[in-house]
């Protein structure tokens, strides 16, 4: 399901074939590193130079993207997509079918709502609520 750009119409032809009994295998390219403490789910993709640290939880579907970052104890959702080079510290959390942009930082024990944008290059350090695109450092709300 990793050709699909749009988060949302990704994880509904996801949960379309999911209900239908279909099962998703999951990937982790050779060239990432994953703990052994992380939880990987269905359907995943882990990609080259990943990496996955100890008590992460990557969702159904999500992709962790070339050269990302997912630290410790960090919950990513379900359908989530991180660019390549995005650097999510510890103890974050970020909710289905969000998308976080290439090069973006997500600071230690912040929330990233569902289906929420963070833009390329963005350093977010306050929560994100469901369906808000942010840009810039520090992270703005978008109003285009």
């Amino acid at each position: 399901m990793g050709t699909v750009r749009a988060e949302g119409l990704r994880d509904q032809i996801y949960q379309a074939y999911r209900s239908r009994g279909y099962r998703f295998i999951t990937v982790a390219h050779p060239g990432a590193i994953v703990s052994g403490h992380a939880v990987i789910e269905e359907g995943a993709q882990i990609m080259a130079g990943a990496v996955v640290q100890s008590g992460a939880v990557i969702g159904e579907n999500a992709i962790v993207n070339t050269r990302s970052s997912v630290d410790h104890h960090t919950r990513i959702g379900r359908s989530v997509h991180i660019a390549p080079g995005a650097v999510v510290c510890g103890n974050v959390e970020i909710g289905a079918a969000a998308f976080i942009g290439a090069g973006a930082t997500i600071v230690q024990g912040i929330c990233i709502g569902q289906a929420a944008t963070v833009g390329g290059g963005t350093v977010v350090i306050r929560n994100v609520p469901d369906g808000v695109t942010v840009m810039g450092n520090p992270a703005k709300e978008s109003t285009s």
